[in-house]
């Protein structure tokens, strides 16, 4: 929903919604379970009003497919390789240590973890990433 039009900018207030609750087995389903345990928050975003939206109005927000790949890839992949990375270089330099290969992994995750958020701060801009308004629904 538009909240608030600031030049050429829109305010939209998303809310994170779950599937789970919507089928037949949700009440005996731990995921379903799980995902009643943590808050959807609304959250405003600040994206392009090319389509004319006004305040109040529901809107269809999109992302590029090739964006959405590459943040996947980089949220996921690149805190994994650098804890396997980590992992197998102390394995290879200490055999048999499995507290220090243990340690390196998880050194790794958590750098590789920093690596994804400085990349996130420096592509929170680049165009390919954001969100567009598609539609107004209502």
């Amino acid at each position: 929903m538009v909240i608030r039009i600031e030049g050429r900018f829109a305010w939209i207030e998303t809310r994170q919604q779950s599937a789970c609750g919507s089928c037949s087995a949700a009440d005996g389903c731990g995921t379903s379970a799980l995902a009643s345990l943590f808050e959807r928050r609304a959250r405003a975003l600040r994206v392009p009003n090319d389509i004319g939206a006004s305040v109040g109005q529901t809107v269809t927000l999109g992302l590029s497919e090739g964006g959405l790949v590459r943040a996947a890839f980089l949220v996921y992949m690149i805190p994994l390789l650098t804890m396997i990375g980590a992992g197998v270089a102390a394995g290879l330099m200490a055999p048999g240590n499995e507290g220090l290969t243990v340690l390196a992994s998880l050194a790794g995750l958590g750098a590789g973890l920093l690596l994804v958020r400085r990349k996130g701060q420096r592509l929170e801009d680049d165009p390919r990433y954001q969100p567009v308004l598609l539609s107004i629904d209502s």
